[in-house]
């Protein structure tokens, strides 16, 4: 049996009690909490060979081998695990995380239920607050790609959406305005234009791309410019840069 230690005054108690039997202090946390603590009949160990004595490591050891852990939730690895180590409870947890639709929120609710872990739910960095093309060229593609950091510890998701920004996509195969993303550490998300639908107009190209988490919003602002007019060169229409331009300038010569 393991005695529960009061965390008041220090003193042993049996296994099955509730409260301290010297000071009277409730002791179901302190169960929970020795429970965490304690050691594993044998270590977990990943394929890379990370090894994992309790469950504390066992939380840090799935954040650093996601993909791995991943891979085990989808052919039920963690349900036998929490068996053979006598949680049905969390053998239950991890059943109904396999069959979550996106498998990697559903990684993220079993590191949820792991008892004893410090681990800080996930926090999308401040991206740039203002993404500029500058002058674009016809028929030329371009791309930028911005980065999304992760200031926490579990899993960060959410959707990325164009907003008045038909001259852009979100992927680089075709027109695409909103995508959902999610990530543990980092992640380059991609913001292209197609060369075949720049014109020669020296206008300037605006819009924004919001990017929403679970706990925070941002908003990016986009800017591009499409390239000069060539004028005309040569004739009455020297100059002209549009149809109104020579318009005007026949105008003055209608001969």
């Amino acid at each position: 049996m393991t005695a529960l230690i009061c965390p008041r005054c220090q003193s042993a108690n049996p296994e099955e009690a509730r409260y301290c039997h010297h000071d009277g202090i409730l002791l179901d946390g302190v169960r929970e909490a020795q429970k965490a603590k304690a050691a594993f009949p044998s270590p977990f160990v990943f394929k890379s060979g990370l090894s994992c004595p309790d469950f504390k490591a066992l939380g840090k050891g799935i954040l650093a081998e996601w993909d791995d852990s991943r891979d085990m939730l989808a052919f039920a690895d963690w349900e036998g695990f929490f068996t053979g180590i006598g949680r049905q409870d969390l053998a239950q947890v991890a059943a109904q995380a396999r069959l979550f639709p996106d498998p990697d929120r559903g990684l993220d609710q079993l590191i949820c239920a792991l008892p004893g872990l410090e681990i800080a739910p996930g926090k999308l960095a401040s991206p740039p607050e203002v993404l500029d093309f500058g002058t674009l060229s016809i028929g030329q593609n371009s791309s930028a790609n911005i980065t999304l950091d992760n200031q926490g510890d579990r899993l960060v998701w959410g959707e990325a959406f164009l907003n008045d920004t038909p001259w852009c996509s979100l992927s680089s195969e075709g027109p695409l305005s909103d995508r959902s993303f999610r990530f543990i550490r980092s992640m380059g998300l991609g913001i292209h234009i197609s060369g075949e639908s720049i014109r020669r107009s020296g206008r300037k190209l605006t819009g924004s791309l919001l990017i929403k988490t679970e706990s925070s919003e941002f908003t990016i602002q986009l800017m591009a410019r499409e390239p000069d007019v060539i004028p005309f060169d040569g004739d009455i229409f020297h100059g002209a840069v549009s149809p109104r331009n020579i318009a005007e300038k026949a105008i003055k010569k209608p001969r």
